[in-house]
Parts: C-alpha cells; structure tokens; sequence
C-alpha cells in the first residue's frame, strides 16, 4: 500500500475528519471510496472494464 500526502481547506480537513468519525470509518476508506465513485480505478481494474464493455 503507498501513502500519500495532500493539501486540503481547514474546514475540509475537519469536514473530512467529522464524516469519518460520525460514520466510524477511515479517512482513507472515505478518500478510496470518492476515487472509485469518480472512475480512478487500478490499470487491471480499468483494462478488466474495458473488456467487459467491449464484449457487450
């Protein structure tokens, strides 16, 4: 797994870490879950979509 360091608003960073808390989740798992949510997937998952979608 990598880290990865980014620059947010304080209000962000604390509306970011209020939301993990409320839900009992992780930052990270809220930060994966917006990634995958906006199509940035890993390159197999992404080439496996396009296989997927090529066949229909």
């Amino acid at each position: 797994m990598s880290r990865l360091t980014i620059t947010l608003k304080a209000a962000l960073h604390r509306a970011l870490k209020e939301t993990a808390a409320r839900q009992k989740r992780s930052i990270a798992s809220i930060i994966e879950e917006s990634l995958r949510l906006r199509g940035i997937r890993d390159q197999a998952s992404a080439r496996s979509l396009v296989a997927q979608a090529r066949t229909l």
